[in-house]
C-alpha cells in the first residue's frame, strides 16, 4: 500500500540477487529504485542485479495499483488476470489485496464494520471461484503493544470478528524486540 510497483519490484530483484555465499554481492533495494543510483554499483553487483532483474522477468507475477479499489474492481481485475494465466498455461495461485483498510466498501452495507465482512466474506469466495489463494494484508492495532512480549494475537487485528470468520488461516507478523 505505501510503496510503488517499482519499489516493490526493486525489492523483489534484490531478494533474487541475495547469494549466501556472496551475501556482500547483494544489491540493496534502494539503489534499484532509480535508474541513476544503479550507475554506482560495482561490477559484480550490477551482474547480479541483472541476473535477478531476468529471473525476476521470467516469474509469472502482475502487480498493478488500485488507490481504494472496490471489491468489486478487484474481483473483475482478478478473474481477467486468472483468464491471463489461464490462457499462458499457468493457474493462477494468489491474490494479494494490500491491505485491508484501502478497499472501499459499499455505501449501501452500512457502517465499516459491516462493509468489511462484506469483503472479507466476497474474498472469500473469489478465492473458492478461482481456485487459489486469497492473502489479505490487515493491520495490528495498537493493544498488541500491551500483550505478553508484544507478541500479537488474533484479536489484535482491526476489526477481527469478521476477519477471523472469513479466514481459514490467520498469520500473524511479528519481530521479537520490535515495540
Amino acid at each position: 500500500a505505501d510503496m510503488t510497483t517499482r519499489q516493490l519490484r526493486g525489492r523483489l530483484i534484490a531478494k533474487l540477487s541475495f547469494n549466501p555465499a556472496h551475501p556482500r554481492q547483494s544489491v540493496p533495494h534502494s539503489l534499484l529504485a532509480d535508474e541513476s543510483l544503479m550507475a554506482g554499483l560495482s561490477g559484480a553487483k550490477r551482474a547480479a542485479a541483472r541476473q535477478a532483474a531476468a529471473a525476476y522477468a521470467e516469474l509469472p507475477i502482475h502487480m498493478v495499483r488500485m488507490p481504494r479499489p472496490t471489491i468489486r474492481e478487484i474481483r473483475s481485475y482478478a478473474r481477467r488476470q486468472a483468464n491471463r494465466f489461464k490462457r499462458q498455461g499457468t493457474p493462477m495461485k494468489l491474490v494479494v489485496v494490500d491491505y485491508l483498510d484501502k478497499v472501499k466498501g459499499s455505501t449501501t452495507e452500512g457502517d465499516r464494520r459491516l462493509q468489511i465482512g462484506v469483503i472479507c466474506n466476497q474474498l472469500k469466495d473469489l478465492s473458492e471461484e478461482l481456485s487459489c489463494t486469497v492473502l489479505l494484508l490487515v493491520q495490528i492495532n495498537r493493544s498488541a503493544e500491551h500483550n505478553p512480549g508484544g507478541k500479537p494475537a488474533e484479536h489484535n487485528l482491526k476489526e477481527s470478528g469478521d476477519i477471523e470468520q472469513a479466514a481459514d488461516w490467520i498469520f500473524l507478523v511479528w519481530r521479537p524486540g520490535r515495540r
